[in-house]
Formats: C-alpha cells, structure tokens, sequence
C-alpha cells in the first residue's frame, strides 16, 4: 500500500487480466485494504468478489468519437507512458484517420467491453445487452455533464467530502489534458467524423442510450 499525498492505493493492477488474477488469488477484496476498484474490465473484476462482498458499479461515458480521437493523441505524445516507445518516428505522423484505419482493436470498445465480446463479432443485440447492463446494474455518469455527474456519485455513495481541496485535486484539476500543440480538433462532418460513423456505430449508439439513462436516474437525486 502506498500514500502518494492524493490518496492511498494497493499497488495491483485491476485494468489488466494479470493484475486482477493476482488481486484475486492475494485476497484483495476480503483485506478491506481498498473501498474503490477502477477497472475497464466489467466482466473480470467480478471474480475479485463473494456473496458477501459484492460490488455496486458506477462509470463514466464519453462520447465515443471524442474519446478515441484523444487516446490517438494520448498515445502520440504521452512520453511518460510505458507504450509510449512503440510510436516510431514513421508512427508519429501518421494522421488520425490512419490510426483508425489500423487500430481496429479500438472500435467500439465500450460494447465490446461491457459484453465481455471481441469487437468483429458484435452485432446489434450486444448494444441491447450492454444497454440493460447500464440500465439495471450501473450508476452512469457522462463526462459532458463532469460536475453533475461527480455529485451525484458523492450523493449516491455517501461521499461527504468536507475538504473541496480534494475535489480540486480530482476533478477540477487538470489531469490528462492533452495540449500539445499539434493537437488536431475533430470536426462533425469530416473524413474522420464520417469513417467514425461507419466503424464505431455501435458504441454510438451506447453513448446515445447512456444519455437516456442518465437522464432517467435523475429521479434518483434531488
């Protein structure tokens, strides 16, 4: 366990299948040592749990589009990362048109994700099932909505933070703000916005009914 000054964590890994193998079989969860598990990986982080533990799930929906096109640049520049090294110099000034015509791995990640299937085999009913997992398991939140989002996890998990220093520190800070200055902008309408359209309909389509959800969930907040 380690204090960094923003907060105490477990150094284990939950994003990866390897961490959350190890986080299982070291007893993570039965410790008490963490209250807060982040993780891409809806469907192998229910294995860290029990009967008597059980986890109450929340996340954070962006749109899709404006998602991948900031972990094109996230990637491109982000020196510190330990992926950072396999961007070449050729890599670098690819475009990002060219990064989604050859990382097909990123396409609609999210219902790929939440339904625990590889991408090329999705089809229409994966949207529906990722919908109802959303609908009935998970508190949603939307990242163009940030503030209201974040008050309504402090409401619903009892988070009565005291200290708006700490809020500064995670939410209004800016952490993974991408600046660089050959940052590009994404335009409705463009070659890129229309290859999204065609490559990434279904996570799209997600973001629209996660909006929905969100606005339904409102009844749930005064």
């Amino acid at each position: 366990m380690y204090d960094t000054g923003f907060g105490t964590f477990v150094n284990v890994d939950t994003n990866s299948e390897y961490g959350i193998k190890q986080s299982r079989e070291l007893g993570l969860i039965p410790s008490n040592l963490v209250d807060l598990i982040i993780s891409n990986r809806a469907f192998s982080s229910l294995q860290l749990f029990n009967s008597k533990q059980r986890p109450r799930m929340f996340t954070m929906i962006r749109h899709p589009f404006h998602r991948i096109h900031s972990l094109f640049h996230y990637q491109k520049y982000a020196s510190h990362e330990k992926k950072y090294h396999l961007w070449s110099k050729s890599r670098k000034t690819r475009t990002f048109l060219d990064f989604l015509r050859n990382c097909k791995e990123n396409q609609n990640f999210m219902v790929a994700t939440l339904t625990n299937t590889p991408n090329r085999k999705l089809g229409p009913d994966h949207v529906r099932m990722a919908t109802k997992i959303l609908s009935e398991k998970c508190l949603v939140g939307i990242t163009e909505q940030f503030h209201t989002s974040i008050k309504r996890f402090q409401q619903y998990f009892g988070w009565h933070n005291d200290d708006h220093s700490c809020t500064e520190k995670f939410v209004n800070f800016p952490i993974n703000k991408n600046n660089h200055k050959n940052y590009t902008k994404l335009i409705g309408g463009s070659r890129e916005w229309n290859f999204l359209v065609q490559t990434m309909n279904y996570d799209l389509q997600l973001y629209k009914n996660a909006i929905k959800i969100f606005e339904s969930q409102s009844k749930m907040f005064s």
